[in-house]
């Protein structure tokens, strides 16, 4: 394999100005691809990408095998990749002639990955001990094999190990930046590990090799990104839910204590809805995803009064569906008042307003859902309202390559 796994690519970049990035988001129903501006510092700037594309593989109106969607997916995938290195490297030459091509970063999407935290605690009841680097590797690794036994014995094809991160490290029980060189008798790490389907990896790494084989191939799950940016806007010991909701699924996070945990996912998203939807109001997959569009005028109930009780059903079974990943989900407590949504802008409204009332279904009390990408980061980062994914992912890699907020 090709590809580098973990977060290494954020201290390995060449600082100049004109180096970009491939970025790639593989979700459920839609592969995504855009490449980065060299530069992202200039008030004049609007927009993180200077390309970006979107192709869906999902039929509006007919049901498609497990074995069909991943034939599309990477038939998908290979094809996005091909319009990026004509069209869009086109577009990009023509506007920065000296720009550079140093990465390549994707991210995939349930249900193609699947992640969990795993805490390792080392302490000594005698003396201080020294850690160093091959403490803290020997550590990793046992965190490591312990988060693939228990995914591959609930899963049957996410084997492949494409990301593991140390996302908290505490010394004698108190958060530390870096753990090395330090003296104690407790030392906590705590390492995010995400795995993923062979033939998906296999099909990014054959389309970086043949197109892009000079840049440094990166492969990572969305959430960990939609994680560090909600981690950003909260104090250091938060709790919080990150919810996902994309074409086939709804993903969901649990962050406690400032760290992810676990991810799980149902497979229902706005595609399935949307389809349910049609089918109920005997209407167009159109005009049924308008119905829970924000710029949506009037909707479906109003001008279908006598289907009013069929789109409620279709609501309640949605709801239903998402109470049932809260309970497979969450640990002993309850979940926590702050859930994050990260959906297609048009439907963030529609899909508050379901998560809400799941939630409070689930645990009897009130939850505030927010957007993963505020307005003050929107404005911020100057994200364009039409691919807030390819926008998040480019803005994380600006933002961290050049060392700044």
């Amino acid at each position: 394999m090709s590809y580098t796994v973990g977060n290494a690519m954020f201290s390995s970049f060449i600082k100049h100005t004109r180096e970009c990035c491939l970025v790639l988001d593989i979700s459920s129903g839609s592969i995504g691809v855009g490449i980065t501006t060299p530069t992202l510092t200039n008030d004049n700037d609007t927009d993180s990408l200077v390309w970006k594309h979107r192709e869906y593989i999902l039929g509006k109106n007919t049901e498609l095998s497990q074995e069909e969607i991943v034939r599309r997916l990477n038939a998908s995938i290979l094809n996005t990749v091909m319009k990026l290195s004509s069209d869009g490297l086109k577009v990009l030459y023509e506007k920065y002639p000296k720009a550079q091509l140093v990465s390549m970063l994707v991210s995939l999407r349930a249900p193609w990955v699947i992640s969990t935290s795993r805490r390792i605690h080392y302490k000594s009841d005698d003396k201080p001990f020294l850690i160093d680097q091959k403490l803290v590797k020997k550590l990793t690794n046992i965190g490591e094999e312990k988060v693939k036994q228990i995914i591959k014995s609930e899963t049957k094809n996410l084997h492949e190990i494409i990301f593991k991160e140390i996302i908290h490290q505490a010394v004698q029980g108190y958060p530390v930046e870096n753990v090395l060189h330090c003296k104690a008798t407790s030392i906590l790490i705590v390492q995010l590990t995400a795995l993923a389907g062979q033939a998906t990896v296999d099909t990014v790494t054959e389309c970086h090799q043949k197109l892009f084989p000079s840049t440094e191939l990166y492969i990572n799950p969305l959430m960990y990104h939609l994680y560090k940016i909600v981690k950003k806007q909260n104090p250091p010991q938060f709790e919080a839910v990150i919810i996902d909701v994309n074409d086939t699924t709804s993903e969901i996070g649990f962050i406690r204590d400032g760290v992810l945990l676990r991810t799980n996912y149902i497979s229902f998203g706005i595609h399935n809805l949307i389809q349910a939807l049609a089918k109920t109001c005997s209407c167009t997959y159109d005009e049924a995803m308008a119905q829970i569009s924000d710029s949506n005028s009037e909707p479906l109930s109003k001008r279908h009064p006598e289907q009013l009780k069929g789109i409620e059903k279709v609501q309640g079974e949605y709801t239903e569906e998402l109470k049932l990943l809260f309970t497979e989900s969450h640990d002993e407590l309850t979940i926590p008042r702050s859930i994050y949504l990260h959906a297609e802008p048009k439907y963030t409204s529609y899909l508050k307003d379901i998560i809400k009332s799941a939630s409070v279904s689930f645990s009897k009390t009130e939850h505030t859902v927010h957007n993963v990408i505020n307005n003050e980061l929107v404005r911020k980062n100057r994200a364009r309202t039409d691919d807030y994914t390819l926008d998040l992912l480019a803005n994380n890699w600006h933002e961290t390559k050049v060392g700044h907020d």
